[in-house]
């Protein structure tokens, strides 16, 4: 290496086994809890039980808050859940580290829930990580459109994010799941909302680690095609 000359920041090569191992930890956990104390009596009273965020008792209860995002309907509630998490709370995890995704989860679903808990009526149970979820999901968005502006990657790199994100949007605003369980709307866009902001946060804060940007041959040959065009 010649003197005075920087290291090359690396790109993103080694397969993230860390992130997965906690997102697979949270998912056996659900799924665990879903399994051995939920089981098949899955009533309102046993959500509340269990920690269920009642609504209109949020703040005698605030600890229902938290406990709340442990609760889950049944297997396949953890299951998409997981799936979920696992598609964003990765990339989230390498951009601000383990702490930082952990308080963006945990920030996410306590907004979800208090947005969720203020659209329903009194006494209303409400559970389940979607808000969280929902979280990690806006913080991507956010710290992907800054990286992508900062380093001036082309047009498409940006329809990439904002078309995954056009995909994912209908599935939180789905009010009703397949088998007809309502869905609180509200607790997802909560969440979606204090992700976004956590990213923006982390980002102008300098949280966000720096990743060499990846430009495929396509993106630079249209991002050429563009400078002719105009």
């Amino acid at each position: 290496m010649q003197a005075g000359v920087p290291p090359k920041p690396n790109r993103r090569h080694a397969f993230p086994w860390g992130p997965i191992r906690v997102v697979a930890a949270v998912f056996l956990t659900h799924m665990a809890i879903v399994l051995t104390l939920v089981g098949q009596n899955r009533d309102f009273m046993r959500y509340r039980d269990l920690g269920g965020l009642i609504s209109g008792h949020v703040t005698e209860q605030p600890w229902r808050l938290l406990t709340s995002l442990f609760i889950h309907a049944d297997p396949a509630h953890v299951f998409w859940n997981g799936v979920s998490m696992l598609v964003f709370a990765v990339p989230v995890i390498l951009d601000v580290g383990y702490l930082g995704a952990a308080i963006i989860y945990i920030a996410g679903g306590v907004v979800g829930g208090i947005a969720g808990a203020a659209a329903v009526p009194e006494g209303v149970v409400i559970f389940g990580s979607s808000g969280a979820v929902s979280a990690l999901f806006g913080a991507w968005i956010s710290i992907t459109l800054l990286r992508a502006r900062q380093h001036g990657l082309p047009r498409r790199a940006r329809l990439r994010v904002i078309g995954v994100s056009l995909l994912i949007l209908p599935t939180l605003v789905n009010p009703e799941t397949s088998d007809g369980q309502s869905i609180s709307v509200a607790a997802h866009l909560g969440g979606l909302g204090a992700g976004m902001v956590a990213g923006l946060i982390a980002w102008v804060n300098g949280l966000v680690r720096y990743v060499e940007p990846e430009v495929d041959e396509d993106d630079e040959d249209d991002d050429e095609e563009e400078k002719w065009v105009h």
